[in-house]
């Protein structure tokens, strides 16, 4: 805004030459300054949109297309549709960088120049070598691929400070325009002649704050609300509706978006986002809020008489959310999970409400159901999964943990031919020693399960290592693989190396999985057991006939031993379901040329009815408890076998 010093003298010279006529141009070109100052602010503001960020964010979206590439270029260099993407991903950067003017971008954003040019000399030697190279092995994408991490990584940085002085200069605009209202109100007072120029002025000015207002408090891909109204607004709108019964924070999110944006690309992900937030506007009631969240969540506050009719609006969005939707010739079927929190029974605020709704969220995907509501147990039950995941974190760190072995018995002959690693916590807090299933479902739902993993096959190495020695060449050490490291990249090289350190066998180490391993990303999972058998490492089927129970598993897969569960043991000899399946699995393993090992052996009855139908080995109290790797050295070392009497009433068949 220009000073006020030269205008107020150059007015007062006016007045005394021409008086009160000339008085009236000087107010007039007054209100037509401040008028001018206006629109600019309003020009300075953001142009909706944002152009300058989004294409540094679509630059980030190239380069992260491109190191996908890599990536796979990388890891199945001979596949001929993947060495196409990559020269297609190539092609959009060349277009960006060596296509498109990037002059205004060089000068408004201080290293970005040198980026363009670090980036241009990265295209054209990678161009260079997918080209030159016989084979995408030959191209040397390891190079390439830390490479266009790193120029991700700054491009990031670039975004992230575009971004910061993006919304600084919102706050900065939204401060100018303030401070033209108090000027404004001088010069309205002195205008109170020229209402039609006073008019326009304030015509003017609401219009550039509806537009800040907008852009603050929406989103501009699916113009709905957004986070900062959310957390900013929500709880005076809860206030204003509260008056209505009862209502409701429904946190919503789309199950596997992250497919769509991987498969499609993220303007395809967009896209759908942008329908669905449509849709919602649509089908929403019109005294509800519908916020973007972030990503790909959402949250849907409702009103109502009672809780019936919450939930009866609530089902409508859903069927119209559960309507395929068209992007040009592609359809997409959204599966949506919903956390529901109510108030005020679950609370009176919106940072209560979204924990809560959180919660219920989070159990609705553990459990795969369409929607949960909230409840105390469920909040309770959260909290306490949180407080074991810290405690079991800093049971790693402090070395609270320690390992068992159960003894493995051949039935026919009481030998002992292997031992299972038993996971163990000493935990100082309740002052007792708990078992696996206290803390391994807890681990299993996060990464915690892969560390503790590591942990086990560390430990139960290093007393194989001695087993192995005072016993036998034979011996095999079983150790439980979970899920989730069986599909970790990387797991055959280190398991190769570990075993060569403390110079084992292959064939000393055998891992038990579970048949959830080989659901989930079953591509992984049988890529590393292929891996891991074809070196000699064997596998057991754990707890068989719990699980989803696959025979595709045993026919298919590295298997090659079948572990008949404690819950078909436990009442073998009075359920006679129970006695059919086991039966059924040793003659099928058997069938097959599997082993077979029933677990949770309790007493000489079950030991009789496994030898009469032939099952090769077990395991369980009756024949020997889980015992530290001395006391199992000195068991071996004492010669003794397990105490198989004579078969006796279950010899025949039934």
């Amino acid at each position: 805004m220009p000073s006020s010093r030269p205008l107020a003298g150059r007015t007062a010279a006016i007045v005394s030459v021409l008086g009160g006529g000339a008085l009236f141009l000087v107010i007039v070109a007054i209100a037509l300054t401040l008028f001018s100052n206006l629109r600019s602010v309003e020009r300075s503001l953001p142009e909706y949109g944002h152009t300058d960020l989004f294409a540094l964010q679509a630059g980030v979206r190239d380069a992260q297309f491109l190191s996908d590439m890599i990536v796979a270029a990388k890891h199945a260099p001979d596949n001929d549709a993947i060495r196409q993407r990559l020269v297609a991903a190539l092609d959009f950067n060349f277009i960006r960088y060596f296509q498109q003017d990037l002059s205004d971008l060089q000068e408004k954003y201080p290293g970005y120049e040198e980026f363009v040019e670090r980036f241009r000399s990265f295209l054209l030697r990678l161009d260079g070598s997918v080209s030159e190279a016989g084979s995408l092995q030959q191209a040397g994408m390891e190079e390439y691929d830390r490479e266009i991490h790193e120029l991700r990584s700054d491009l990031l940085v670039l975004y992230h400070a575009a971004n910061a002085a993006n919304q600084e200069g919102l706050l900065g605009a939204q401060a100018s325009i303030e401070r033209l209202n108090h000027a404004f109100l001088a010069v309205f007072v002195l205008l109170m002649g020229l209402t039609i120029g006073a008019c326009l002025l304030w015509l003017q000015r609401q219009r550039a704050l509806g537009r800040l207002e907008y852009l603050v408090c929406h989103d501009p891909l699916t113009h709905l609300l957004n986070r900062r109204w959310l957390l900013g607004e929500g709880d005076a709108w809860l206030v204003q509706n509260s008056v209505k019964g009862v209502w409701a924070l429904v946190l919503f999110d789309l199950d596997r978006f992250k497919e769509v944006n991987d498969n499609f690309g993220h303007a395809m992900g967009d896209e759908l986002l942008a329908l669905i937030g449509k849709r919602l506007r649509e089908t929403a009631p019109t005294d509800s809020a519908i916020v973007r969240f972030g990503g790909d969540e959402f949250v849907l506050l409702l009103t109502g008489d009672d809780e019936g009719k919450i939930f009866g609006r609530l089902e409508t969005v859903q069927a119209a959310l559960a309507r395929p939707f068209h992007i040009g010739d592609l359809q997409f079927r959204t599966e949506i999970s919903f956390g529901i929190a109510l108030a005020p029974e679950d609370g009176s605020v919106v940072s209560d409400l979204l924990l809560k709704a959180d919660f219920a969220l989070r159990e609705a995907k553990r459990t795969q159901s369409h929607s949960v509501r909230y409840s105390q147990a469920l909040g309770e039950a959260y909290r306490e999964k949180l407080a074991l995941r810290s405690r079991i974190e800093a049971a790693l760190e402090n070395g609270e943990f320690f390992l068992e072995w159960q003894p493995q018995f051949d039935l026919a002959t009481g030998r002992m031919v292997g031992a299972e690693a038993l996971l163990r916590w000493r935990d100082p807090v309740l002052n007792k020693v708990r078992l696996p299933g206290e803390f391994i479902p807890v681990s299993e739902e996060t990464n915690l399960i892969i560390l503790i993993d590591r942990y086990v096959i560390g430990e139960a190495l290093k007393d194989a290592r001695q087993l192995v020695q005072e016993i036998g060449p034979r011996f095999e050490c079983a150790v439980n693989l979970s899920a989730k490291h069986l599909q970790e990249q990387g797991l055959p090289d280190r398991l190769f190396e570990s075993l060569a350190a403390f110079g084992l066998s292959p064939s000393n180490l055998r891992f038990e999985i579970t048949e959830s391993a080989l659901i989930h990303d079953a591509r992984a999972a049988f890529g590393n057991l292929d891996r891991l058998n074809k070196a000699g490492i064997k596998f057991s089927l754990d707890d068989f006939g719990t699980g989803y129970a696959s025979l595709n598993f045993l026919v298919n897969s590295c298997i090659d031993q079948v572990k008949i569960d404690r819950f078909f043991i436990s009442d073998v000899l009075t359920s006679e379901r129970k006695r059919a399946v086991v039966t059924s699995v040793v003659e099928l393993s058997a069938r097959l040329g599997l082993d077979c090992v029933a677990e949770g052996i309790e007493d000489q009855q079950q030991v009789d009815f496994l030898r009469a139908r032939q099952c090769p080995r077990g395991q369980g109290f009756h024949l020997a408890k889980p015992m530290s790797r001395d006391d199992l050295i000195g068991l071996a070392r004492s010669g003794a076998f397990a105490d198989l009497t004579t078969v006796g009433e279950f010899a025949s068949d039934d």
